[in-house]
């Protein structure tokens, strides 16, 4: 499981507990949604900007949706009290800087 992997490398690496757990919940959106596993809100927000960017990646490269989207692409916004509005305005600024570099 690539998610295990990655928050062992984490730890190894000495990164804060906050990336580390973000690193191992990151696909693990129901427990995540109920609070069950007990994940911190700086990992929770850590993992909803993650879920953000692969979006606007996906918009901008691909012209798709990232693979999570459609399903927690709503919970992704409300972690970070962010708009779908606000989303289409990320994107509009993520498309120029992309495209000025």
């Amino acid at each position: 499981n690539h998610a295990v992997v990655g928050a062992a490398l984490a730890k190894s690496w000495h990164l804060p507990d906050s990336i580390t757990l973000a690193v191992q919940w990151h696909h693990e959106y129901p427990a995540l949604r109920d609070g069950a596993v007990g994940v911190p809100e700086e990992s929770v927000k850590l993992i909803a900007l993650a879920l953000i960017g692969e979006q606007l990646y996906a918009h901008h490269a691909l012209s798709l949706k990232a693979p999570e989207w459609d399903e927690h692409g709503e919970w992704a916004l409300e972690q970070l009290h962010l708009s779908a509005s606000d989303l289409e305005e990320m994107a509009g600024d993520a498309s120029e800087a992309v495209e000025t570099k």
